[in-house]
């Protein structure tokens, strides 16, 4: 069952990139064969690199700018985090706190109401 339903996509795949490819084959042909423009699209390339901002000499400026907004974005998500993660640790640690006096107080008093029996 696999196999025939892959077999027809592979055949509507093929024949669709025929009918994508055959009519740029017939406009390429038209085109003069000395010259299809490959020296302009290669000139216009090398000044679009060489204009290019991004392969320019690093500057030690804007380095050093990047590199300290990227450390201060770091530390205000670290500083976040902590504040976060405390203040989950003083929720949790009054809970405890409310359940430590309850249970002590309690176990206390059952501590002394049995040593007044056992006498």
């Amino acid at each position: 069952m696999v196999i025939p339903v892959s077999s027809f996509i592979l055949a509507v795949s093929f024949i669709g990139i025929l009918g994508i490819v055959l009519p740029k084959l017939s406009r390429l042909r038209e085109l003069p064969k000395d010259d299809w423009g490959l020296r302009e699209v290669i000139s216009d390339a090398t000044d679009t690199l060489a204009n290019s901002e991004k392969l320019q000499p690093l500057k030690p400026e804007k380095l050093l700018q990047k590199a300290l907004s990227k450390t201060r974005v770091l530390a205000l998500k670290t500083d976040n985090k902590t504040s976060a993660w405390l203040e989950n640790l003083r929720e949790r640690s009054k809970e405890k706190e409310g359940r430590f006096k309850d249970a002590y107080w309690s176990q206390l008093r059952e501590g002394k109401k049995s040593q007044k029996e056992e006498k």
